[in-house]
């Protein structure tokens, strides 16, 4: 009786172990469950969230005996601080870019940090400390039966097989089967940036690769010039700021002639002039920044990566410069432009988050502006309009309704939606309008010879004309997915410095524009020259010589020719 009563305790004991151990692995999942702003939405998304993460965590059981499961999970749960900081500082998952800012981090920046999470770090080593003590005690076979440990893998690959099918049929129905697959594709490896621990493999190879490409490009273009010379005399305090938009359309603007009030703050300011005909090069922004940046073009797009970009022939002149963003932090070619400029910030927080508005931006301009430097280049890139479009901009924006709840998912799109789609892209508009509003403002206040531009990377389908089509990247894209804002504002001292440009610029507002005219006229604009610059390509050129057939390059390299 007392063997079994001794037997009984000796089971009891060990499972009360595994069950400390498990409950430890699992306090990843449990923070992302309550702290991570994409997957607290919908009850349905903590439970795949939650299923997921316990497939990955079981995983190694079909293969590992407990005693060398917990120690392999237990490498892991040495780095779960840092996830559980980031969900806490972020409502995010650790990405590949904290990854870079955190191996960028000199020793005295870390012991800062660290000393701001003093109790954090105590409980963290209790958890430790427990968690190995279990590990040691317990004995070495294998947990479940044999049936479980056989099935695990095969439940998890139809579990992939049936996550992979939910996001296919959830697509935007307009979009070609290859577009679905390949967007259906991308998201369900974005769902593994969540879970831990395989969310810190999949950022630091991201990280690594994302390094690789950079340093590469770098040393490729290292003795590349443009040979760009300012005629803008020294002692001319100058300051231009290029806003890139996201999934902009130029007609849900009001300011140029949407029957809606969308853009009632640009409206009413002086100096700006707004170009009612200017569609993008590309329709999806990997392919679009590269176009918009450089003298690359739909037909010669390796010119991007041939040359340097927009940014550079500006620090190339002698220009201060700053990169300011709400996205791309993921992009190589991005990162590149941005670690070569003399200040940048990338605000860490996926596009998924209901909270991550643009404004966040204005703060990082101020401390760009407090420099107070002589000649000044920024270039703000904003979130914009991407869907989903009630995540763009705080509730007291939301004036046309009803509008897409909170809750509003991916599998509720369809084209009977287009009344509450459309009423949330107009809001997110009129919260772009005040962004814009907000950065001339900070800008006017400079006193000095500036001008801000505003395009959008590319524009969107809003379920247009009865089609199925929503968002972009299709490859086939209408006019409607391409056709961008594109604004351009100047101060009363630059108007004062160079009279004629405001007249220029005015003249050619309804003339067809495209947005690989956007290099040459930025440069133009600040009066900057270079050996082989085309004036017929710059709109404040008197020169300029408007095409109303213009090329578009496809998400799949396709080039497509648009009115």
């Amino acid at each position: 009786m007392l063997t079994i009563w001794n037997k009984i305790n000796k089971d009891t004991l060990e499972k009360g172990r595994i069950g400390i151990l498990f409950f430890i692995l699992f306090l990843p999942c449990l923070s992302s469950l309550f702290m991570s702003v994409d997957i607290q939405k919908e009850f349905s998304d903590r439970i795949g969230y939650l299923l997921l993460y316990t497939f990955v965590l079981l995983l190694p059981l079909s293969f590992l005996k407990s005693k060398f499961y917990f120690l392999f999970e237990g490498v892991f749960l040495l780095f779960a601080p840092i996830e559980i900081m980031h969900l806490k500082l972020l409502g995010m998952p650790v990405s590949s870019p904290f990854i870079t800012s955190m191996l960028q981090t000199d020793f005295k920046e870390s012991m800062e940090v660290l000393s701001s999470f003093k109790l954090e770090i105590i409980i963290m080593l209790l958890v430790w400390g427990i968690y190995f003590i279990q590990v040691y005690k317990i004995p070495n076979r294998y947990l479940g039966t044999k049936w479980f440990r056989i099935a695990l893998i095969p439940l998890f690959i139809i579990w992939n097989v049936t996550l992979f099918a939910n996001t296919f049929l959830s697509s935007p129905s307009g979009s070609t089967f290859s577009g679905r697959l390949v967007v259906s594709s991308y998201r369900v490896v974005h769902q593994y940036y969540k879970i831990f621990p395989v969310n810190l493999f999949l950022s630091y190879t991201k990280h690594l690769k994302d390094n690789s490409e950079v340093k590469a490009m770098n040393e490729r273009l290292k003795s590349f010039k443009f040979g760009v010379q300012s005629l803008t005399p020294p002692n001319e305090k100058e300051l231009y700021v290029l806003v890139i938009g996201e999934s902009a359309r130029a007609d849900h603007f009001s300011i140029n002639g949407y029957e809606r009030k969308t853009t009632p703050l640009l409206e009413q300011t002086e100096n700006l002039v707004s170009f009612g005909d200017v569609l993008s090069t590309a329709n999806i922004t990997v392919r679009a920044l590269p176009l918009l940046l450089s003298r690359a073009t739909p037909e010669s797009p390796e010119i991007a990566y041939q040359e340097k970009t927009l940014p550079e022939a500006f620090k190339e002149c002698g220009f201060s410069t700053a990169w300011i963003a709400n996205q791309s932090f993921n992009d190589p070619y991005v990162l590149r432009i941005a670690h070569n400029s003399d200040y940048h910030h990338f605000e860490l927080v996926d596009y998924g988050a209901d909270n991550n508005y643009d404004e966040k931006l204005l703060p990082k301009l101020d401390k760009v502006l407090a420099g107070n430097k002589q000649k000044q280049f920024i270039v703000i890139h904003t979130l914009g309009n991407h869907f989903k479009y009630n995540y763009r901009h705080p509730e007291n924006f939301e004036k046309f309704k009803p509008a897409m709840p909170k809750d509003f998912s991916y599998n509720e799109i369809g084209k009977d939606k287009r009344a509450i789609v459309t009423n949330s892209y107009d809001n997110s508009v009129l919260y772009t309008d005040f962004i814009l509003s907000e950065i001339i403002k900070r800008v006017q206040q400079q006193s000095c010879v500036a001008a801000v531009s505003y395009i959008s990377d590319h524009a969107e389908n809003l379920y247009d004309d009865g089609t199925e089509e929503l968002m972009h990247s299709s490859s086939n894209p209408s006019r409607n997915e391409v056709h961008v804002p594109f604004i351009v504002w100047l101060s009363d001292s630059y108007r004062k410095q160079f009279p004629e440009i405001y007249d220029i610029l005015n003249s050619h507002k309804d003339s067809p524009i495209s947005s690989n005219n956007l290099f040459h006229t930025m440069l133009k604009i600040s009066n900057i020259t270079y050996p082989d610059e085309k004036p017929d390509l710059s709109i404040t050129s008197e020169e300029f010589q408007g095409d109303s057939i213009r090329e578009v390059l496809t998400p799949n390299g396709k080039i497509i020719y648009l009115h």
